[in-house]
């Protein structure tokens, strides 16, 4: 129930152009004269909610209880109120009893309700049992909750039950921003028993996992290694033979040097149910966020993505004239290589003045940029101090920066800024 009350409550601050944190929901439900799980039922749904962060502030009140709704509407912080009546019809309670509780006059019906009382904007939203995919999910419950006919065995049989194995899903968590995951991928996480994340996973995206989810991390980095990558395939294949769904949380996108093919390969090859939830991938986010598209009409119609672990052990980078030959070249994590990638390329034809530029811990609140020539870039990363995760970006498009984007693309200036013109 909690995540279709979720996207309902998703879509109608985006509908009213409202930020999650600046509305309070309230779910009005019965109480206990219905049902006496009905209370228990509404206030389980809120503090799940309340968990998730849906809203700035999450509160329940019921049309038969104590405290009365207008007591427990005084007691909102926020001047927006977004109400759910957590009721199966849609009917006078909806309609008529729940609005005049909050304080609205009466008033033509629509949905959601717009009106104001006591200096805050109240939005009052259809009853849930008018919510797409209600049915799916009662079904789901009576299915669960029915017991099954006992089986017909003669005496002294032993039935033995073998436990449905779990699913593990590839999910890309994005370029750093927690924002920035899909909200599939956000879906997932928010429902997994397991999450089996990266080091680059920042805790804020970690705390949208629920409440007893089992948290592993899996990630490498210089000098933390707790788990290598056959380790890590088995852990995934493990939890989800124990009936468990597990998520494996990547940053970026899982299929963008993340590895995420090997694991999908080896819970394949288990019997285990793989899927994969793309990410938005920091190649391309990473630039963005410094203002630098990686292809721009006129400038750049080709890119290519390669990372510290392309070079070989000798630290030559294969293909090293086809990549100085791409218009745009983004770089993954390698920083610490960064200076023999460049003066291999420089070797292999490409002009050393080409603009360049760092970025370090692109769309979080960490970013920093630095922004010099092919020839000069690994020097500068040095002075400036840049650590990884690091995205380098080589190309005529290096030199576009925000300022020189307008509403309508890329100023003709800066393309011949860009171009050397």
């Amino acid at each position: 129930m909690a995540p279709l009350v979720a996207r309902r409550v998703t879509e109608l601050l985006r509908l009213q152009h409202a930020e999650r944190d600046t509305v309070a929901l309230l779910l009005v439900g019965h109480g206990t004269t219905r049902h006496p799980q009905s209370r228990a039922a509404t206030e389980q749904l809120a503090e799940t909610l309340r968990r998730r962060r849906v809203a700035g502030e999450v509160a329940a009140a019921f049309l038969d209880d104590d405290p009365p709704v207008p007591e427990i509407v005084a007691r909102i912080r926020h001047p927006t109120v977004l109400v759910v009546p957590f009721l199966i019809g849609g009917g006078a309670h909806a309609l008529e009893d729940i609005p005049r509780l909050v304080g609205l006059p009466d008033g033509p019906v629509a949905t959601p309700r717009r009106g104001h009382a006591e200096g805050r904007l109240f939005l009052i939203d259809d009853a849930v049992g008018s919510y797409p995919g209600l049915e799916e999910i009662v079904v789901d419950l009576a299915r669960r909750h029915t017991p099954p006919p006992a089986p017909r065995v003669r005496p002294r049989m032993v039935v033995h039950t073998r436990k449905e194995p779990g699913q593990v899903y590839l999910v890309g968590g994005g370029p750093g921003d927690p924002g920035l995951i899909t909200s599939r991928g956000l879906e997932l996480l928010r429902g997994a028993d397991v999450v089996v994340h990266d080091r680059l996973i920042g805790p804020e995206l970690l705390s949208e996992a629920r409440t007893g989810a089992e948290l592993i991390d899996a990630g490498k980095g210089p000098g933390h290694a707790p788990y290598t990558q056959a380790e890590i395939n088995a852990l995934l294949v493990d939890r989800a033979r124990l009936g468990r769904t597990v998520v494996r949380l990547k940053g970026g996108d899982p299929f963008v040097f993340g590895r995420g093919s090997e694991e999908a390969a080896a819970c394949r090859e288990a019997g285990v149910p793989v899927y994969v939830v793309p990410g938005v991938s920091s190649a391309i986010a990473g630039p963005a966020a410094a203002g630098i598209p990686v292809t721009a009409r006129g400038l750049a119609q080709s890119f290519a993505v390669v990372t510290a672990h392309t070079a070989g052990p000798d630290g030559e980078v294969p293909d090293v004239h086809g990549l100085a030959a791409v218009d745009t070249l983004v770089v993954l994590m390698g920083r610490s290589s960064l200076a023999a990638l460049t003066a291999q390329l420089v070797a292999a034809g490409r002009d050393p003045d080409t603009p360049a530029a760092c970025i370090q811990s692109a769309t979080t609140p960490d970013q920093r940029v630095t922004r010099a020539t092919l020839g000069t870039i690994a020097d500068a990363a040095d002075r400036d101090g840049l650590q990884n995760p690091v995205v380098t970006v080589i190309g005529a498009v290096a030199a576009l920066a925000d300022a020189e984007l307008d509403a309508g693309g890329l100023t003709r200036a800066a393309l011949a800024v860009a171009a050397g013109a």
